[in-house]
């Protein structure tokens, strides 16, 4: 369903918020490779073979399968002058754009300190840091005819369901000089076995794709964070 995003986006903004463990699911794996017994029944070779042809499954007709985020290749980010490729629309003061093969661009302080997690490109705002408020871009493919107000509201409908104590604290839409269009969204919510955050999102789509950028931060930061952020998430253009 459209909106299977915001669940993926929440993991990525959380993987970068928290000090980073060991592989759980890997050792797991091996763990239960290795305890289990060898079930396979023995068998006469001179008996003959009864053993039921396999049926394969039926291919699924719910429409198709939304996945995120993608594999973007190492950061690119050039200086820019003092607007975005579209004239007109500003940037904050010492601004850089961050450019990518997914397709997006979007302004970034140079100040912050980059990394790669998984493909998802994240910018921790105090400068060396490697945990704590953090932005991070996203992009999801979608089908033809999904547009910005219907990709929103399947995501907020989806969001609701990984964090139940999801609250909206405000949404708007920014439309550039260029036409587009970006929403934006404050909200807060608790991630079962992880203490209540903030986060505020800008949210853009073109044909063929959607893209998210998502800054992560506690409760009691984020009206202080908000309206600092907002002016380099607002950039967020897509292909």
């Amino acid at each position: 369903m459209v909106g299977a995003l915001l669940a993926v986006l929440i993991a990525g903004g959380l993987a970068v918020m928290f000090t980073r463990g060991g592989n759980d699911d890997e050792s797991v794996t091996d763990a239960t490779e290795e305890s289990a017994p060898d079930s396979t029944p023995a068998t006469d070779e001179s008996s003959p073979d009864t053993t039921s042809p396999v049926t394969e499954p039926a291919p699924s007709t719910t429409g198709p399968t939304l996945t995120l985020p993608v594999t973007v290749a190492p950061v690119t980010t050039v200086p820019v002058a003092p607007t975005l490729p579209a004239p007109g629309i500003p940037i904050p003061p010492g601004a850089v754009l961050a450019t990518d093969p997914a397709g997006w661009t979007m302004a970034v302080d140079p100040a912050w300190n980059e990394t790669d997690s998984g493909g998802v490109r994240s910018w921790f705002i105090e400068p060396g840091a490697t945990t704590g408020d953090n932005v991070n871009v996203t992009t999801e493919a979608l089908p033809g005819g999904v547009n910005l107000d219907a990709y929103v509201a399947a995501a907020i409908e989806n969001i609701q369901t990984a964090a139940p104590d999801f609250e909206i604290v405000f949404q708007r839409r920014d439309i550039g000089v260029d036409g587009v269009e970006v929403e934006l969204i404050g909200w807060t919510g608790t991630i079962p076995g992880l203490p209540k955050l903030s986060f505020l999102q800008a949210v853009t789509v073109s044909p063929s794709a959607a893209y998210i950028a998502t800054f992560t931060s506690q409760p009691e930061s984020m009206p202080t964070m908000a309206p600092f952020l907002e002016p380099f998430l607002v950039t967020l253009r897509g292909a």
